[in-house]
């Protein structure tokens, strides 16, 4: 565990087996450094295969190497998401870090829309598109999704790879947040078919941004964080109440861990 306080987080989320999860997961990381300072010298890399695709992946740290190799415990997430992309579809991918899901949406389909605010993940976001010749296929927005335009903070000392819960107080750098139907209205970003969204406790915010786009998506995998929405004002209800008023079949894909898991969503 790197701090007190990232230990008093995992308990406020999810008690005791989300603190029990987090010490596993800090030996994990540990390991994956270790193993990534071994081959730092020889320009490490991933390779992540999903039936008949595979994405080539730099890392650059070992949260990096790790994200890669391990999918994060979302292999099954990844896998299912993969087997529904079609060749027609126009992928959203809201908190896309470096790039796992949004670069197996620009091989799959017709365009990727990459949306990440924090600038040390975009730069790499950026670097696993080009890696794969895939920067035809995407555009990357560096910006959060919410509720309502403005800006938050976030910082950018951090390693690529890294989550980071958006606040609005002072901080290292700020970065604009957007609604995404006004991010269509005004340019020329295409509406998503598939939306993918890991926003860290906003998805409740992003999605309310999103509701006249939400009309036209044939398919969402959401991920919930119980614990982080409350931070925002905001509940797991009111995820399922916008899903469900905009016309969303939902079901819960999968529980991984404690108060975090997926909502596959599927217009009606």
């Amino acid at each position: 565990m790197n701090s007190p306080s990232r230990a008093v987080e995992l308990y406020r989320t999810g008690g005791v087996p989300e603190l029990s999860r987090g010490i596993r997961d800090f030996a994990v990381i540990r390991a994956a450094r270790a193993r990534w300072r071994v081959g730092a010298a020889l320009n490490n890399s991933v390779s992540v295969e999903v039936g008949d695709h595979h994405i080539e992946f730099k890392t650059d740290s070992a949260i990096e190497y790790r994200r890669a190799r391990t999918q994060m415990h979302e292999r099954q997430i990844l896998e299912d998401y993969v087997a529904e992309l079609r060749p027609s579809d126009i992928v959203w991918d809201a908190g896309s870090n470096v790039g796992l899901y949004a670069s197996f949406a620009a091989e799959i389909a017709s365009q990727s829309v990459a949306i990440e605010p924090v600038p040390s993940n975009v730069s790499a976001l950026s670097r696993n598109l080009s890696r794969n010749d895939l920067g035809d296929d995407s555009t990357i927005i560096a910006a959060a999704l919410g509720s309502s335009e403005g800006t938050v903070s976030v910082p950018t000392g951090s390693k690529p790879g890294e989550n980071h819960k958006l606040s609005s107080s002072s901080g290292s750098a700020q970065v604009p947040v957007k609604r995404g139907d006004d991010l269509i209205r005004a340019t020329d970003t295409p509406a998503p078919s598939v939306l993918a969204m890991d926003v860290e406790g906003a998805e409740a915010d992003a999605l309310d941004g999103l509701r006249e786009t939400l009309a036209d998506v044939r398919l969402a995998y959401i991920e919930v964080h119980e614990g982080l929405l409350s931070d925002y004002r905001r509940s797991v209800d009111d995820v399922i109440e916008i899903l469900d008023e905009t016309g969303f079949e939902i079901s819960v894909f999968d529980e991984r861990r404690s108060g975090n898991y997926h909502l596959k969503a599927v217009d009606l």
